[in-house]
């Protein structure tokens, strides 16, 4: 009893340094505006009735939970979107917590794990800025360890369909979904997409047919941007993780 007390104690501090670390690397850019967040600051406007639906844009205007929540709330809307990012993403580095613990690795190395998220150049310039993002990819995440959880399949498919009204990239959680799951059940598959199919019909915006368009010459551009940010940013971590796995690997030999 004493050990599992102990070892709740310093899971307690892990998660509490956890919070701590996530939010100072989320300072580095708090609040900053990038030529998407104008549209976001448009449907905040819609909301409290400053906007007129002809004003808004798609895929934008399809976003709508965190620009109406930031709308409801009497702060300065960018400072609220940004503080409820900061919020997403701390929680963010602890669902990367308790998924590398459900790979039975040790506190340690879980907290390495979950801090080198943390501290990446994606969250120092993209999580606590006013885009819509981190809501999203929480919420992709915690279905992810739901799923591995083996949770209600009814609270997986909430948990998306939340995610689907933050940013169509939830809809992503699906593919996980089939790609992992066997047994395939009607509760994750059908409330994402029917939610976003009822906010593409009923959201009003400037241009109502607006598509995704495939374009070869954007997605090479954006394939060498991504390697580009892969070998910038994310070669120091990758050390630390191979790091992190060799130490692991050594005290599993020694035990």
């Amino acid at each position: 009893m004493n050990t599992d007390m102990g070892q709740r104690q310093v899971e307690t501090v892990a998660l509490i340094l956890l919070a701590v670390i996530t939010a100072l690397a989320c300072l580095v850019r708090f609040s900053f505006q990038y030529p998407d967040s104008h549209y976001y600051m448009e449907m905040i406007g819609f909301f409290r009735g400053e906007v007129s639906a002809s004003e808004l844009n798609a895929p934008f205007a399809y976003r709508p939970l965190l620009p109406f929540v930031a709308a409801i709330l009497p702060f300065v809307p960018q400072i609220t979107i940004s503080f409820l990012n900061l919020c997403f993403i701390v929680l963010l580095s602890w669902v990367y917590f308790y998924i590398a613990k459900e790979y039975e690795v040790s506190i340690p190395i879980a907290f390495l794990t979950s801090t080198i998220y943390s501290v990446s150049w994606v969250v120092m310039y993209y999580g606590a800025v006013v885009l819509v993002d981190p809501g999203a990819i929480l919420c992709l995440s915690l279905a992810f360890l739901m799923m591995i959880r083996n949770k209600a399949r009814w609270k997986i498919g909430l948990v998306l369909l939340i995610g689907v009204f933050l940013k169509e990239i939830a809809l992503i959680g699906i593919a996980s979904y089939l790609l992992l799951e066997r047994d395939f059940s009607p509760a994750v598959l059908v409330p994402a997409p029917l939610g976003y199919a009822v906010i593409r019909l009923v959201t009003p915006v400037s241009n109502p047919g607006f598509l995704w368009h495939f374009h070869l010459r954007a997605f090479t551009d954006l394939f060498s941007s991504t390697m580009k940010t892969l070998l910038v940013a994310m070669v120091p971590y990758l050390v630390v993780i191979a790091i992190g796995l060799l130490y692991q690997r050594k005290n599993n030999g020694q035990s």
